[in-house]
């Protein structure tokens, strides 16, 4: 079904809508039982993934779920094998193992990994916006700042571009820089009206 909804995907697929059941049920459960669900579903994944189909999205599958049980050095085997996939189909399956190293302080890993992701999907702005975050954390704020701005640049729609400048305005709030941020924001309400 997942190779079916890509085929048909008309624009950037967004990650959270391959996710489901999970990463809706784990993050609304509490600690034990979503310890419980995900350890559940790793069985019925493994159960799944013996009867044969396309390795890949079993690897998603399980990182996805092993992340959310803190499984990381787990989880990111399974990323070994989601990395060998063609990026310019399942670039989506990249998102939640780049939020995890980002969220983790590993700057350089998030930067080189989207760098490395957007020379296959140089479109897939979401990349683009999280190297610029990763930039900023990392003390390169005029850096991430500037791929806030490429990203704008390299949209091709309307909802995309309104995405980025919101996200862009969110930045410079970070860093305090208030009125930029402002602009952004009047900037993305007045695109496409």
């Amino acid at each position: 079904h997942a190779e079916a909804m890509l085929s048909r995907s008309v624009s950037m697929p967004h990650a959270n809508g391959f996710l489901w059941p999970w990463w809706y049920e784990v993050s609304s459960r509490g600690s034990d039982k979503k310890t419980q669900f995900c350890v559940q579903e790793l069985a019925r994944v493994q159960k799944a993934r013996a009867a044969g189909g396309f390795p890949g999205w079993f690897a998603f599958c399980r990182g996805v779920l092993l992340l959310s049980l803190g499984r990381n050095s787990e989880a990111f085997v399974e990323y070994e094998r989601i990395k060998r996939l063609p990026s310019s189909r399942y670039a989506l399956m990249h998102h939640l193992f780049v939020m995890n190293r980002l969220l983790a302080g590993d700057f350089t890993w998030t930067i080189m990994n989207c760098q490395a992701l957007l020379k296959d999907v140089p479109e897939y702005w979401w990349f683009q916006c999280r190297m610029g975050e990763a930039c900023m954390a990392s003390g390169d704020v005029p850096g991430g700042l500037r791929e806030f701005e490429r990203a704008a640049a390299a949209a091709s729609d309307v909802m995309a571009r309104q995405s980025i400048m919101t996200w862009h305005g969110a930045a410079l709030l970070w860093v305090g820089e208030y009125r930029r941020a402002l602009a952004k924001f009047e900037e993305a309400v007045g695109i496409g009206t």
